[in-house]
């Protein structure tokens, strides 16, 4: 029900915008590339644009379907938190925007806003369960405007993904991921380009419906018959996040620039105090819950073919440790975050010469929990490295092949007296129809995916007793896949 009347509103705001008759400023389709490329501001001086109006569509999205050549699905068989992306799962976005500009009556130069929405949907397809259901979300539901104050100065309220660069291979933001639903407030300084320098602060909130920050009791109904359900928790989590950003370019000149890329990043993270009643109908205190994160990127761009290097590093604390949409679990015997630790270092690459390309990733993650416990089984460190060599045979066909190692160490001590460990070895051969030409990030990307997993004995302890993982040391898949980007920036 809800997909049908999203998909009416969006046939609706189809029909009420002006597209554009020429856009110089338009990327072509399936060049967007995603932040893990990013798009850095040219050193030409930019103009005061005319008054229009403008509409824009975009989507992320992927398709896949495999076999593990046992007569089962194909199935994703990473054993950390971010792993190889080439068996993950059927999943779209559909952007919309709606572009303004409007004249300034005070000497500013135009004013500009811009209205996002963003629909996602996840598997499984109709196609594999014979069921008409979607999983359906919001991701990306907000204003912005530019050129209020100062030509540089923008901001924004709604319901958003803030993100920053991420590691393509891996699925994975490093350093800034926060779904939010607030406001933000960004300024650009002129210094050796436009928007080369930035501040930006956000401010927002975010909440799961679980017991540790929201619960639901049954009542006595106002009208003497019955019960209702009453919100006797809810305190969501309030999350500030501050940014600044430099870019410093090597050279002067036109074409290709190559320059270096500089992020300070900091977040804080709070919830109230509350009550809530457990399993046993007794109620327990919850105390005021807070956490800070603190972490960085150095970055460096070629200016050409989207060959850059990005290293990060963060630290966090308490709440911040847990990530803004993880319920915290094994807390302290006070039932708070506190002692929490997390720290992660993480590396994207992306080298193009000729005919040969070159991406890697990798992240190393160390976490601690609250609970004390010198054997706690969410007391772990886990990483991976991966790298993805590819040879484009013409213009729109070529063949990439995929290498990677992942290990997981967690504080527990089996029955037997020995430490938890696990590792896997992965390889993958990706024959690829590219019809947006060469590039790493070249997209629609038509894939023949093989993958190999070999598990040791540790991680197949990772699944349950029944599950067909835990007892095979190795697996198998062999499917299509089908990815793609345009006018989209969330990947």
């Amino acid at each position: 029900m809800f997909a049908g009347r999203a998909l009416v509103a969006l046939a609706v705001f189809l029909s009420s915008a002006r597209v554009l008759a020429a856009d110089t400023d338009a990327t072509p389709p399936g060049t967007t590339p995603p932040p893990s490329s990013p798009s850095y501001p040219s050193k030409a001086a930019a103009t005061t644009p005319t008054t229009l109006e403008g509409f824009s569509f975009g989507s992320y999205g992927r398709v896949s379907a495999a076999s593990d050549l046992r007569g089962g699905s194909g199935r994703e068989a990473n054993i950390v938190a971010f792993g190889s992306r080439l068996d993950l799962p059927t999943y779209a976005e559909i952007q919309l925007e709606r572009r303004d500009r409007w004249p300034s009556t005070y000497g500013l130069g135009a004013v500009s806003t811009n209205v996002v929405f963003t629909l996602a949907f996840a598997g499984p397809l109709f196609h594999e369960t014979g069921r008409f259901e979607a999983q359906t979300a919001v991701r990306n539901l907000y204003a912005d405007t530019r050129g209020i104050f100062h030509k540089n100065f923008s901001a924004w309220i709604g319901s958003r993904m803030y993100r920053g660069d991420d590691v393509y291979l891996l699925n994975f933001w490093p350093l800034d991921n926060l779904n939010m639903v607030g406001g933000g407030v960004r300024m650009a300084f002129d210094t050796s380009s436009e928007a080369a320098t930035s501040v930006a602060l956000a401010v927002g909130l975010g909440r799961s419906k679980d017991p540790f920050s929201f619960q639901t009791r049954p009542s006595l109904s106002p009208s003497g018959f019955g019960s209702t359900e009453v919100v006797t928790l809810d305190r969501p989590r309030t999350v500030t996040s501050i940014k600044a950003q430099h870019l410093h370019f090597l050279r002067e000149g036109t074409g290709a620039i190559p320059g270096l890329k500089f992020v300070l990043y900091g977040e804080q993270h709070s919830m109230s105090r509350g009550v809530r009643v457990n399993e046993s109908n007794l109620r327990e205190d919850l105390p005021a819950e807070n956490g800070t994160l603190v972490g960085g990127q150095v970055g460096f761009f070629a200016g050409e073919r989207d060959v850059f290097i990005n290293l990060f590093a963060r630290y966090a604390t308490g709440l911040a440790a847990y990530g803004d949409k993880t319920v915290p679990s094994a807390l302290s015997p006070e039932k708070s975050t506190a002692g929490a630790r997390e720290a992660l270092v993480a590396l994207s690459a992306n080298y193009e010469k000729g005919i040969f390309g070159l991406l890697l990733g990798g992240y190393f993650r160390g976490f601690k929990d609250a609970s004390g416990n010198p054997y706690s089984r969410n007391t772990f460190n886990e990483g991976t490295v991966v790298a993805r060599p590819m040879v484009w045979l013409g213009e729109h066909v070529g063949i990439s092949g995929e290498a990677s190692y992942q290990a997981f160490a967690s504080a527990a001590v089996r029955d037997d007296g020995t430490p938890e460990r696990a590792s896997a070895w992965r390889f993958g051969f990706v024959p690829f129809l590219t019809p947006a030409g060469r590039g790493s990030f070249t997209r629609p990307h038509f894939n023949l995916v093989y993958l190999y997993t070999a598990r040791d004995q540790g991680a197949r302890l990772r699944y349950a007793p029944d599950d067909k993982f835990a007892r095979r040391g190795n697996e198998h898949y062999l499917g299509l896949m089908v990815e793609w980007w345009f006018n989209s920036s969330y990947r």
